[in-house]
């Protein structure tokens, strides 16, 4: 099997609902362009709220790969970044906030310029906000 090309990571604390909206468009965007390539990361930073049973639900329901990892106590936000960075196997990595908002088709066109440009660094941004 062939390294991943894309790994989203994705820091997160007490944000289960927020989560859920991100896992649902990134699931939607991330089928066409084939699960092989693109594996979400989450590092949960001891969220006591319903984290844990999202990733679960959404694992269960989309089948894609989602590589989970609950830190026993919070680390800060800084620390649980470079944790969920260093998780991730792809040759690119993208971190996302548990709360952000992705624009229509950014993952089919980022695996797609990745694939064709292969560049060594991308740096994206939104000015939608």
């Amino acid at each position: 099997m062939s390294q991943e090309l894309l790994s989203i990571c994705i820091p997160t604390y007490n944000r289960a609902r927020l989560l859920t909206k991100i896992l649902e468009v990134l699931g939607a965007q991330i089928r066409p362009v084939g699960a092989e390539n693109v594996v979400i990361y989450i590092s949960d930073n001891a969220s006591p709220d319903g984290t844990r049973q999202v990733i679960e639900a959404f694992q269960k329901q989309s089948g894609l790969q989602v590589v989970y990892s609950r830190n026993e106590t919070n680390i800060g936000l800084s620390k649980n970044l470079l944790k969920v960075m260093a998780m991730g196997k792809g040759r690119f990595v993208w971190t996302l906030g548990d709360d952000e908002k992705i624009a229509n088709d950014a993952v089919p066109n980022l695996v797609k310029a990745l694939r064709e440009r292969d560049p060594g660094f991308v740096l994206m941004f939104d000015t939608r906000y």
